[in-house]
């Protein structure tokens, strides 16, 4: 299941405003002339010139379509480095993964802030309210026991958590710092993937939510209205295993503590939540 999230009023009138402007900027464009095409040398070289400045717009304009206005927010352990690894290639995205990288951000093309706040982005004037309203935004969510078992393999795997037993592991996510503007490989990557996603109101900052588990839905969005082709099997940054989805359903413990850090998650993303006292059943399934 993919999620269609719908703009705020706000981010509508944004969006028209915009709109209005560039229908003006192309209004204004069609209606220059050039002079002296027909006359002597001045006719010559005002040919030349056309040329020139129907090559340079050509030229422009395929950098515009080829480089749309993107923004891939991107969740800790949810396939991350896999669709900006294949954004980066295709379509030259960029990463910014520093405040002081964002501030130089120039309002336009595929970029990616790494594991920034996005909301804080928006707060702080770094992205504008005109890209913001006209970029198409989109993050990817992933199963929460999944996911928290991917961060512990990750983070246990590069000596950067100090913590060797799961299951005190979770008790320290819940004293986990927030999300903010930075990258740090400690425990703020273990945040809800909704903060990243929503704001204080409880609204999607994004257009749509893609799914790890339905890596086909981006594949085929991205081909119907980009023409990339993107592989559903091609997977980057994976980790060796130390805990396994089947060591967390297996334990009920395990599971009512998941379940309660991550409730939101599991709530608005579409996930199932495993009752405790269904320990050793199936994995669990997205609906």
């Amino acid at each position: 299941m993919t999620f269609l999230v719908k703009p705020s009023i706000l981010d509508g009138l944004v969006r028209d405003r915009a709109r209005r402007a560039m229908q003006d900027g192309d209004g204004k464009t069609m209606i220059k002339k050039h002079h002296n095409r027909d006359s002597g040398n001045g006719g010559m070289l005002g040919r030349v010139g056309s040329m020139v400045k129907r090559f340079s717009k050509a030229t422009v304009d395929r950098k515009t379509s080829g480089n749309p206005d993107l923004v891939f927010i991107w969740v800790p352990k949810a396939a991350g480095t896999s669709i900006f690894t294949f954004l980066s290639d295709r379509l030259g995205m960029k990463k910014l993964k520093t405040a002081k990288q964002a501030m130089s951000f120039v309002n336009r093309g595929a970029v990616t802030f790494g594991h920034q706040h996005y909301l804080s982005l928006l707060e702080a004037g770094f992205v504008s309210q005109d890209f913001n309203s006209r970029a198409f935004k989109f993050a990817f969510a992933r199963n929460p026991y999944a996911r928290v078992a991917s961060l512990y393999n990750y983070l246990n795997q590069r000596d950067l958590t100090n913590e060797h037993c799961f299951d005190r592991f979770l008790d320290d996510i819940r004293l986990r710092p927030p999300i903010g503007l930075y990258n740090l490989p400690n425990l703020s990557l273990a945040n809800p993937i909704t903060d990243w996603l929503m704001n204080d109101t409880g609204t999607f900052l994004v257009d749509r939510v893609f799914k790890v588990e339905e890596m086909y839905d981006f594949s085929r969005y991205f081909e119907q209205h980009y023409g990339l082709r993107f592989d559903a099997k091609e997977r980057h940054n994976t980790s060796n295993q130390v805990i396994s989805i089947e060591d967390i359903t297996g334990n009920a413990e395990r599971i009512e503590k998941i379940n309660r850090i991550y409730e939101r998650d599991f709530e608005l993303l579409g996930y199932e939540m495993i009752n405790p006292q269904w320990a050793h059943s199936c994995p669990p399934r997205s609906s």
